[in-house]
């Protein structure tokens, strides 16, 4: 990488730079990313890696299900657990967050965009089951305690 005009010296026109941190587009961007957020995710937040897919992780204890693409990660949980794992993630990264449920009074969304999907929540009470409805991938169905809920955290870098 070539300096930048100001930091070049007299006698040091052809030095380069060395990169500290993967930029956007670089060859190794990806694999440095890739590598960044598994140890965090399992060695300092205790997920799971997910058998089927190295962008797939598994919190055991708190239930919470993590999905990656990019720097997009989508996480389902109980509210509780979302709100900490947002507190933990920001230990490590900088971030925004939206979190797709009913509760427009805590900060919660009925509609995000995740991967150029608009994902919509739509309630629906039907023997202790929730509906999340993601355009574009049908719908996703999965059993929630009515008490506790079920949310869905959605993090962009």
């Amino acid at each position: 990488m070539a300096l930048p005009a100001e930091d070049i010296r007299p006698g040091e026109e052809a030095m380069c730079g060395m990169l500290e941190r993967s930029l956007y587009g670089t060859r190794d961007a990806a694999y440095n990313w890739t590598e960044t957020y598994t140890k965090v995710l399992c060695e300092s937040l205790g997920f799971e890696k997910g058998a089927s897919s190295p962008c797939t992780f598994y919190h055991p204890q708190r239930q919470l299900k993590t999905v990656l693409h990019g720097d997009d990660f989508f996480t389902e949980g109980t509210p509780k657990e979302l709100k900490q794992l947002d507190k933990d993630l920001k230990e490590h990264f900088e971030m925004k967050t939206e979190t797709l449920g009913p509760d427009a009074e805590s900060g919660e969304v009925r509609e995000v965009r995740f991967l150029n999907l608009v994902l919509t929540f739509l309630e629906k009470r039907k023997q202790s089951r929730t509906r999340f409805n993601l355009l574009g991938l049908g719908s996703y169905r999965f059993p929630v305690n009515p008490r506790i809920g079920f949310r869905v955290l959605v993090v962009s870098f």
